[in-house]
């Protein structure tokens, strides 16, 4: 028997799984059914299907929808000055997803997130160099952008989401490494 809070989200896993078209969250899931029940009654199948449709619309190359974490702000540190600041104004839902990308002639599983809210979106790659820190209702994130390191925090509404994210993220990386050790 599966614990009820390690069966609810879907988790990505090393080998690619087979395409799906269109994004849909995966019913084959080992997470908890709890969990997976929320989603469903937080978000319908119809506004899982829009939000599915709305990030092809900025990623051409998303295939299947992992996870949803309802109001998620973006912050940037700005390194010249030593401060936070908000990103653009960029918040709303946030979707973690699979991408599908083509690596010596094989289809491999990439993953990113999405904040998109209007016009107002960041579609952040999942790396094997992604660096990641948890902390209560903030989910900190370094990455290499343009020859230099970034570094980025988001802001969560509960712990548990951010925890949640947090856990799906290292999945994520631990996959994406474990795929780029296999093709050495």
């Amino acid at each position: 028997m599966q614990d009820d809070k390690q069966s609810s989200i879907v988790r990505p896993k090393a080998v690619p799984p087979m395409f799906t078209p269109v994004l849909t969250p995966n019913s084959q899931s080992s997470s908890s059914s709890s969990t997976m029940h929320s989603t469903t009654n937080r978000l319908s199948q119809q506004a899982l299907t829009e939000i599915g449709t709305m990030i092809r619309k900025h990623d051409r190359d998303a295939s299947r929808l992992y996870d949803c974490i309802g109001q998620v702000k973006v912050f940037s540190y700005n390194s010249n000055e030593l401060r936070w600041e908000n990103s653009p104004n960029i918040e709303g839902n946030l979707c973690v997803y699979e991408k599908q990308q083509i690596i010596n002639n094989k289809t491999c599983p990439s993953y990113a997130f999405a904040i998109i809210n209007g016009d107002k979106y960041l579609i952040q790659p999942i790396t094997s160099d992604m660096v990641q820190h948890a902390d209560k209702l903030r989910l900190f994130y370094e990455v290499a952008r343009n020859d230099r390191r970034e570094v980025f925090c988001l802001h969560f509404l509960t712990e548990s989401e951010c925890l949640r994210l947090h856990t799906l993220l290292t999945r994520c990386i631990h996959a994406i490494r474990t795929i780029e050790e296999q093709q050495q």
